[in-house]
């Protein structure tokens, strides 16, 4: 009975490991990588229908926000400038 729960707890990780861990270490990945080169255009390629897909496409909504509104602030800036000058 020991060796059966204990097998049963094995495989119960592996599936986890497999559809919860795993997915969230990518996304992750991905957020930390944004940050270290400040690069809003890459984006999360987990593209499930579970929780995490939904977390994964949201948070590629807010990079989409960012670069638009990092590209209009650099525009306004360099106008800026141009009046200035």
């Amino acid at each position: 009975m020991i060796l059966f729960g204990g097998g049963l707890s094995f495989l119960l990780v592996i599936v986890l490991q497999k559809y919860i861990t795993k997915p969230i270490n990518k996304l992750v990945q991905v957020m930390s990588e944004i940050m270290k080169q400040k690069n809003y255009s890459l984006r999360s390629k987990i593209n499930s229908g579970d929780e995490i897909g939904k977390m994964s496409n949201v948070f590629n909504e807010l990079l989409d926000d960012v670069e638009h509104y990092s590209k209009k602030l650099v525009e306004t800036n360099n106008q800026l400038e141009h009046r200035v000058e």
